[in-house]
């Protein structure tokens, strides 16, 4: 029987590892002894990047599932980075969920995998008989408690840690994205190597800040409530397409022709492009001729790419723009582009008064449709929004999904009145706005390594919480003969990759309102 462990996480400094030690010992039952390290020869339970709420559940996992195993019972991160490191310090099989782990776990014999992320069990199963190993893969049972509800159970049975359910299985969870329910399976015996994966706990929590309180004894706060927290450490599983383990959106802006400018009769020309430089009170041929090449040459440049590559964007477009090139929107769907709405003019709704901007909301749609046909299900505002934007969308009754955000990874359901709606993150960081001036990007090489040190991130995350991520491109940026060879490398990336959905963001938010139980969208008449 386990009477003593030590808690093992190299990849970590001692502070970390006394947290984690901390927290593993709040949980565990009297007679177990627990010790932590940042090195070590032949630990009973390894926790390898896991921190406390991972050392919580495996501390449980090994008193109340596994006393028969003693020492041989090894935990580790369920994916592979990182095992191999493991095994060289140890000495001793460490397996996890990934390929290579479990090829080594069936050469030990048969084995189970415990796991605190219910959301994965069938996904294990099919990964184990794709490799010719379901045979040897006894169970996969799950850890569904959080550790507060651990530690209150334990309180409840001070002679150890909480019996188990005499079959060895625990009750399926409800995934807070999709709402399916997955029942654990059934340990039987004669497992050999033991894994945990580190907690990923599923769902959203809390709420939006009361929008009418001072903060800080400050000013009183004004417009959209800010939630702070999001999902948290429950995040949902977005059950992409094919098993995806993320999804991307390229974004193409079309804002030529819709930049402030005297020469169209607009109140002042913009001020930001190759270079930063405001004409005032007189037409601006050099910032309007930077925009032109937007669509005389950037344009046909980046959809050879699109083409080449088969990849769907979504188009960004300022109305204005569509109406001053007619032949774009046109062009655009027939190469299975979407067409979203950027407002009329390349513009902030921030300080904008509640009838003018449903005015330019209505003026924009109307534009869209006559110039590509279609309507706009898309929404996204240069910059900032005004308080009343997304309530507008809503109530003009046409907007699947608006893109007024930029703080998180995937995507999110907001009450709107008495509508849901469906919020889809964009992102200032890998967008090749940044070669404008102090952006950071100044050859391609840099937006292609930005963009795909966050494709693989995001990937090597993506087997235990996949995510969204956009890729920003300008027809006058992006287009350039110097800058363009940076988006075919990340396309390449892309391809070579593999299990990535590439996709509209209208597909991304559909997808998202099935995944959350909601009616499929209609237009509100």
């Amino acid at each position: 029987m386990v009477r003593s462990i030590r808690l093992v996480n190299p990849n970590s400094n001692a502070t970390a590892t006394e947290r984690m030690v901390a927290a593993a010992r709040s949980v565990a039952p009297r007679w177990l002894s627990i010790e932590g390290e940042t090195t070590a020869a032949s630990p009973a339970l390894i926790v390898d990047d896991a921190g406390a709420a991972m050392a919580e559940a495996a501390v449980v996992e090994a008193a109340r599932r596994h006393p028969g195993h003693g020492d041989g019972v090894i935990l580790s991160a369920y994916v592979d980075p990182g095992i191999g490191r493991l095994a060289e310090l140890l000495a001793v099989p460490v397996v996890g969920i990934g390929a290579a782990s479990m090829r080594e776990a069936a050469a030990i014999g048969r084995f189970s995998i415990v796991m605190t992320t219910p959301g994965l069990v069938g996904m294990v199963h099919r990964y184990a008989a794709a490799l010719g190993l379901a045979d040897l893969l006894v169970s996969v049972p799950s850890t569904t408690e959080e550790p507060n509800a651990l530690m209150a159970d334990r309180r409840a049975h001070p002679g150890g840690a909480r019996r188990a359910d005499p079959a060895g299985g625990a009750p399926g969870r409800r995934r807070g994205g999709g709402g399916r329910r997955r029942t654990a399976g059934r340990r039987r015996p004669g497992a050999r190597a033991v894994v945990a994966g580190a907690a990923d706990r599923a769902g959203s929590r809390g709420g939006p800040a009361d929008g009418g309180a001072a903060v800080g004894g400050g000013r009183p706060m004004t417009g959209t409530p800010r939630d702070l927290l999001g999902y948290g450490d429950r995040r949902p599983d977005p059950q992409w397409p094919a098993d995806a383990r993320m999804a991307l959106s390229f974004v193409i802006n079309v804002e030529e022709g819709a930049e402030l400018s005297v020469s169209l009769g607009d109140e002042r020309n913009e001020a930001v492009y190759e270079i930063v430089e405001e004409v005032a009170g007189a037409p601006d041929p050099c910032k309007d001729s930077h925009f032109d090449y937007g669509t005389r040459a950037g344009y046909w440049r980046i959809m050879e790419l699109f083409d080449r590559y088969d990849m769907p964007a979504t188009m960004n477009c300022c109305a204005r723009a569509l109406a001053l090139s007619p032949w774009l929107g046109p062009d655009a769907l027939a190469r299975g582009h979407e067409i979203a709405c950027h407002s009329y003019r390349w513009e902030r709704h921030a300080g904008m008064e509640e009838a003018h901007e449903r005015d330019v909301i209505e003026r924009a749609v109307a534009t869209i449709r006559e110039a590509a046909g279609v309507r706009p299900v898309g929404w996204h505002t240069r910059s900032a929004p005004s308080p009343n934007t997304r309530r507008l969308l809503v109530e003009e009754g046409g907007f699947l999904y608006d893109s007024d955000a930029y703080n998180d990874d995937l995507p999110f359901v907001v009450d709107v009145g008495d509508r849901r709606h469906v919020v889809l993150p964009y992102a200032f960081d890998t967008n090749d706005m940044r070669f404008q001036r102090q952006g950071g990007f100044v050859h391609a090489e840099d937006f292609a390594r930005y963009c795909t040190d966050a494709i693989d991130w995001l990937w090597m995350e993506g087997g235990r919480r996949p995510a969204m991520m956009s890729i920003g491109l300008h027809l006058r940026i992006i287009g350039r003969p110097g800058r363009i060879a940076g988006l075919e490398r990340i396309m390449a990336h892309i391809r070579a990759r593999g299990g990535i959905w590439v996709a509209r963001r209208e597909d991304i938010a559909r997808h998202w309102r099935a995944l959350t139980g909601l009616p499929e969208w209609t237009r509100v008449p």
